[in-house]
């Protein structure tokens, strides 16, 4: 007959019984939430942008499954204590520790961290530091804009002005207007659009041309030195750089491309919109103009690929494919990635080349 088991004997069994499975789940949850990915993608949901970059501190991984995929085998150092609240991983402080990057969110988790926007390390430096969307004061609606009609001649019609969805900034105070942020790159010797805000509408202009011959003709021109104009002689560029421009010898534009009877060239500095932006403290821009002979294809492609932002609502954009070889397919990719980031064209101009981009608001 076998002896029967003592009571303090069998207690102790359950315990390290029970001590084994705590120690097993605790053992298993530290090897998890150690076990974290090089690169976790944050995707903050449909149209917002999402890559690799830092994430915010309300992106917090309460459990690691819920917002990576473990398919790597490298882990990073033990996190210090201060990494630790309540059982959750800090992914900001992991980040800036190099300990993981910023990949692969579902959308129950990215509905947790609204607000994140990510980059790609693969992406240009203009690309990374793009600037997020936020929302300006102009709002367009279907109704006010999506027929060419409803649009409004501001400058010259002939040469030098741009059709513009008007509807929004003549129903607003002119007082307000002083707020709004307009930016035009590409002055050359036209400046109609630019006074036609100013004067008729009371909207101030931000405009930029690095070269010689605007740069003179802006100095030169009375009405051009008020307040209501802000020049700077810089270009746009997909990064922060120099660069030799072209200088034609019929023609008052200038270009870094060699489309004209070039007879010249000089040294010009271009910096990013990102870069433009973080300077002058604006986030948003009201309605942004592009007549940079040929380099708005770069600029608005490294804004827009990988889910970039390019945050403005009105874009007028002059268009050179037909005048540079090599530039048609820059061309249709950039016209497909407006079109994904949500903007229609509702004009073309007058020759066609002239393009007038909004980007619609769900109100009718």
């Amino acid at each position: 007959m076998a002896p029967a088991l003592q009571p303090s004997r069998l207690l102790a069994g359950v315990c390290v019984f029970l001590f084994g499975l705590a120690l097993g789940s605790v053992l298993s949850s530290a090897l998890r939430a150690h076990e974290v990915r090089h690169a976790i993608e944050i995707r903050t949901g449909p149209g917002l942008a999402h890559g690799f970059a830092p994430a915010p501190d309300n992106v917090k991984l309460m459990r690691p499954a819920d917002m990576i995929t473990f398919k790597s085998s490298e882990t990073h150092p033990r996190q210090s204590q201060s990494s630790r609240q309540d059982g959750r991983v800090d992914v900001k402080e992991l980040v800036k520790r190099g300990a993981v990057k910023v990949s692969s969110m579902n959308a129950s988790s990215a509905s947790r961290a609204s607000g994140a926007t990510s980059r790609s390390d693969g992406a240009s430096q203009a690309s990374k530091d793009s600037p997020k969307c936020a929302q300006g004061a102009l709002q367009f609606s279907k109704r006010d804009c999506s027929d060419e009609k409803n649009l409004v001649w501001v400058g010259n019609p002939t040469y030098g002005g741009w059709k513009v969805c008007m509807t929004s900034i003549r129903n607003m105070p002119r007082k307000k207007r002083k707020g709004l942020v307009v930016y035009g790159f590409g002055v050359g010797t036209n400046t109609s659009w630019d006074e036609a805000l100013i004067n008729d509408y009371g909207v101030p202009v931000h405009a930029f041309d690095p070269t010689p011959k605007s740069i003179a003709y802006v100095q030169n021109r009375e009405e051009l030195q008020t307040p209501m104009f802000k020049f700077s002689a810089v270009g746009i560029g997909d990064a922060d750089r120099e660069e030799t421009w072209n200088i034609p010898r019929r023609s008052v534009s200038q270009s870094k491309y060699n489309h004209q009877d070039s007879g010249m060239s000089t040294e010009v500095e271009v910096r990013s919109l990102t870069s433009i932006m973080k300077e002058r403290g604006h986030t948003y821009l009201d309605i942004c103009k592009i007549d940079v002979e040929g380099a708005e294809y770069e600029v608005l492609i490294s804004l827009l690929e990988d889910g970039g932002c390019l945050p403005t609502n009105q874009l007028l954009m002059e268009t050179h494919s037909y005048q540079v070889a090599g530039l048609q397919s820059a061309h249709v990719k950039t016209k497909a990635l407006l079109g994904k980031a949500g903007f229609k064209l509702v004009s073309a101009g007058i020759g066609g080349h002239e393009h007038t981009w909004i980007r619609f608001q769900s109100r009718p």
